[in-house]
């Protein structure tokens, strides 16, 4: 992961990605700046780096902490990177980096987010709703088995 503050491919990724995205919100430059301005903000930016070489920034989630909740405003996957559980070592590099307890998404159904609608699917019960919570204790118990590991760098 990498950070987020003065890149501008995070925000491109965020307004262009359609098939798994939280929200199918599109981000002003300004909107994105106080996002990222306000007190507890966290963003981060994904790149993903196989044995056939590097994809390159792939995914983007920012938000804000609330003590040990993270509050998800926004949450991008580029179409490069489905089934290889990005989605999932996203959430646990979270809880883990953060300590989170729980995650709570701004979720909202738009005509392409089944993908993120049967991603909620294997970790919650029932639909997602407007304010999907995921604690850290059933994501544990739910999130697959990750081959790959997350390296930070400086956020």
């Amino acid at each position: 992961c990498l950070p987020v503050a003065g890149d501008t491919r995070p925000l491109e990724l965020v307004n262009k990605t359609n098939q798994f995205n939280l929200n199918g919100r599109r981000w002003s430059e300004s909107e994105w700046s106080h996002l990222l301005a306000r007190e507890n903000a966290l963003a981060v930016c994904f790149a993903y780096r196989d044995k056939y070489g590097l994809l390159g920034k792939i995914a983007v989630i920012a938000g804000c902490r609330e003590g040990t909740t993270l509050h998800v405003r926004a949450w991008v996957l580029s179409c490069r990177a489905f089934s290889r559980r990005i989605e999932y070592g996203t959430l646990s590099f979270l809880f883990e980096h953060w300590n989170l307890d729980e995650i709570v998404f701004d979720y909202c159904a738009t005509p392409r987010s089944q993908l993120v609608a049967d991603f909620f699917a294997t970790l919650i019960e029932g639909a997602p709703s407007a304010t999907t919570r995921l604690t850290r204790a059933a994501f544990t118990t739910r999130c697959p088995t990750l081959y790959f590991h997350v390296v930070s760098e400086a956020i």
